[in-house]
């Protein structure tokens, strides 16, 4: 059975939450009282929250090499001012994961010259493009970060680095694609079954705090109207 066609009925899906629970029950008990134990843990538990669970990291033993082996690779960097990881027309050469902060990916419209925001991000998300570093392909996004955002991140050749020695790391590039996959069939459903007005609901529902992160016209980009056309809205609906 091929790993997107995976379907769990309702014991498979309590059998893998049990086992998702003791990896990160490992994870805390081979790593307890340091600092960088929540976090390891939380971005196991993201990557590993759809596809199947590889049985080796069910293995405390072997989850716990795993994990030593995988820390020394992950950089963790403070960004204390807005600025751009990656321009369009550059390959992706790192995957991050957000322990705090905010980030956004937007392309820019050839006829407007508009900038089209199409992904945002949160604390605890992954953030990459993933054909870009998956591929090694020139990126059409652009990655942007909002002050006080701290990144744990991994480039694409220690990334391999592991797979080589770990094949089982490859779960997790899969998991990634499989999020990213997810990601864009809610955004285009919502884009074109939903109003404006309900698609700004959603994005409160998600981001509770977008509008101190980011602009109205970045908020506006993402709902795909005019800034004046949010304004307008937001005056007339009220803010919920």
């Amino acid at each position: 059975m091929d790993f997107e066609d995976h379907i769990y009925d309702s014991n498979e899906q309590l059998d893998r939450q049990s086992q998702l629970q003791k990896i990160k029950k490992d994870i805390a008990g081979n790593y307890a009282g340091g600092a960088e134990v929540a976090t390891v843990s939380g971005l196991f538990d993201l990557l590993l929250g759809c596809g199947p669970l590889p049985q080796k990291l069910v293995d405390k033993h072997f989850l716990g090499n795993l994990v030593s082996y995988l820390l020394p690779f992950i950089a963790t960097t403070r960004y204390t001012r807005q600025e751009l990881l990656l321009s369009a027309g550059h390959i992706a050469e790192y995957i991050y994961f957000s322990k705090t902060g905010f980030a956004r990916g937007f392309f820019i419209q050839k006829k407007t010259g508009r900038e089209i925001t199409d992904f945002l991000w949160s604390e605890h998300s992954i953030i990459t493009v993933p054909y870009s570093f998956f591929q090694q392909q020139p990126s059409q996004t652009f990655i942007e970060i909002m002050p006080e955002t701290e990144l744990m991140s991994i480039s694409f050749h220690d990334l391999r680095t592991c797979i080589k020695k770990y094949p089982v790391v490859e779960v997790f590039s899969r998991n990634v694609i499989l999020q990213y996959n997810a990601y864009v069939a809610k955004r285009s459903h919502q884009l074109s079954s939903l109003s404006a007005w309900e698609r700004y609901i959603e994005l409160l529902n998600t981001h509770p705090d977008i509008e101190q992160k980011v602009s109205k016209g970045v908020i506006a980009s993402y709902l795909n109207i005019a800034p004046q056309s949010l304004s307008r809205m937001l005056k007339y609906k009220r803010h919920p």
